[in-house]
């Protein structure tokens, strides 16, 4: 039925299109027991869903960072400077409003998943209850808090925890089984776990040095600002999402934020960008081409014209055009010493023009000036050569996209 209703999929050519992930989102996001929207109308929300759950992680895994970094820096303090200084960053010991409206997030994120999963199996019901969550958690984080109070790094990983089990039981989470790490890579995915950690180290240091040798020599070039900004692109589009480490600028804190992230999820939006780019630039040098085609066709065609004279031949005779006087000055202006463009003074057959057959001549012959006025300011602005250098142009930007 499927075949012969021409929308059946095979899964080898769905996964060309999608990744597993994806696809996997693709159902949950649709009813089991309704009619199912397959292709570029739902990549939209499916890559909207992932890229919300990873920077949901991504955030979280942040705040952990910088509770345990905070924690290190005051544990080496003793007590008494710790109190003079005053500014230890330090987790909350004490739950006040913000910290109760997140863990009643949490709770209240796994009964809405229990109650959907119930509802004839409601998953985009569930994933609707986990995407609340990682906005509750995005509020908790971004919240005011008076200095030195950071957020509760075990309250944030309780609420990436609940959501990484409700996504690893609806099979969106990589590596089989449950994990005590959150996120959507799985046990061991993207960590220390899954390859040796000398290995991990070595190709860490080989990224870092790498992009030293950059900047040194970027450093001793002619152009040192724009070398070491396009090493810094680099090492970030290339070298750490190699290692699987995400690597974003947060222009509001002034400063970089990474995550761990599938190398191969890296690799793929990578070669979407640059897919992107290409079309984008097969599409501007194409509007250049027609651009620059339709004015060499114009010019072409204006430049094989006879002259104006000649055009107007089968009505007025082409040797006696002569120009008018200068127009009389307009009240409080100078009088004009240009005279005007020459005009007809005789009909073909030799008699000479009454002052308003001349006028309608004079109407007739600018009529043929405005026509061939496009290839007069172009020879004005590009000399004798103008023609020659638009073909050129045109052989440039068809030899371009040949080339892309």
């Amino acid at each position: 039925m499927s075949k012969s209703l021409k929308n059946f999929v095979s899964i080898k050519d769905a996964l060309s299109d999608f990744t597993p992930r994806q696809l996997r989102l693709m159902f949950l996001l649709q009813p089991w027991n309704g009619p199912m929207v397959y292709g570029e109308a739902a990549r939209g929300e499916m890559r909207s869903r992932e890229t919300g759950l990873r920077n949901f992680f991504g955030k979280c895994a942040e705040a952990e960072r910088a509770a345990a970094a905070a924690e290190g820096s005051a544990a080496q303090k003793t007590d008494a400077e710790s109190v003079s200084a005053g500014v230890a960053a330090i987790p909350p010991t004490r739950w006040g409003a913000a910290e109760r409206d997140l863990h009643s997030a949490t709770s209240t994120c796994l009964g809405r998943v229990h109650a959907a999963l119930c509802d004839s199996f409601d998953t985009r019901g569930a994933l609707d209850a986990v995407a609340e969550l990682a906005v509750s958690t995005a509020r908790y984080l971004t919240a005011a808090r008076e200095p030195p109070a950071i957020p509760c790094p075990r309250l944030v990983r309780s609420a990436a925890g609940a959501a990484t089990r409700v996504l690893s039981a609806l099979g969106l989470v990589d590596g089989g089984g449950p994990s005590d790490r959150p996120g959507l890579d799985g046990a061991g995915a993207g960590d220390s776990g899954a390859e040796d950690s000398a290995a991990a180290y070595d190709r860490l240091m080989d990224c870092f040095s790498g992009f030293r040798d950059d900047v040194r020599s970027a450093a001793r070039g002619a152009n040192p600002m724009s070398d070491v900004l396009a090493a810094c692109d680099a090492v970030r589009d290339e070298g750490l999402a190699a290692l699987g480490v995400r690597l974003e600028d947060d222009p509001a804190a002034g400063k970089g934020r990474w995550r761990r992230e599938d190398p191969a999820a890296l690799a793929r939006e990578r070669a979407e960008r640059e897919a992107e780019a290409a079309r984008a630039r097969t599409s501007k040098l194409q509007g250049q081409l027609k651009t620059k085609r339709a004015e060499l066709d114009k010019l072409t065609a204006l430049a094989a014209l006879p002259s104006v004279e000649q055009a107007l031949a089968d009505r007025f005779c082409p040797n006696t055009w002569e120009s008018p006087p200068p127009p009389p000055a307009a009240p409080g202006r100078a009088a004009s010493s240009e005279p005007g463009p020459p005009g007809p003074t005789r009909a073909a057959d030799g008699t000479e023009l009454d002052p308003k057959a001349r006028k309608a001549a004079g109407k007739a012959a600018e009529k043929e000036r405005k026509q061939r006025a496009p290839l007069e300011k172009a020879l004005q602005k590009g000399g004798e050569g103008a023609l020659q250098a638009l073909a050129a142009d045109v052989e440039a930007l068809e030899a371009a996209l040949e080339a892309l």
